[in-house]
């Protein structure tokens, strides 16, 4: 793994590279920040949280996962792409909004009971 870290953490301004696994990880739930980091070609996900986590202004590409996060999170203005499976996966009850992915497996995967503002993650042809 890259950088791993428990609730409360702050994560900023990073660059994750091939790492065997994650480029950043949250282990715990709760009010941690990850933003302004560059996650790519990273084994599984470029970022992954727990709930409750707020991810802002970050880059992930070419990983397997872009960034993936627990329920009641907070996902805004981020850019995944080239990402084989998904760029942004969402779980219950999370916010997205002003998010760029492009050119993954799937552009963005969000519950049905998550508010998505306005992303730019069109549907493959």
């Amino acid at each position: 793994n890259g950088i791993r870290t428990d609730h409360g953490s702050t994560v900023t301004r990073n660059t994750c590279y091939e790492n065997t696994t994650h480029g950043i990880t949250v282990e715990d739930d709760g009010a941690s920040t990850v933003s302004g980091n560059t996650c790519y070609k990273n084994g599984d996900h470029g970022i992954e949280t727990g709930n409750a986590c707020t991810i802002t202004g970050n880059t992930c590409y070419r990983n397997t996962r872009g960034i993936g996060t627990g329920v009641a999170s907070t996902v805004v203005g981020n850019t995944c792409y080239n990402n084989s499976l998904w760029g942004i996966f969402l779980l219950g009850s999370c916010f997205a909004s002003q998010n760029t992915c492009v050119s993954n497996g799937t552009n963005m995967s969000i519950c049905s009971n998550c508010t998505k503002g306005l992303n730019h993650a069109p549907s493959p042809p």
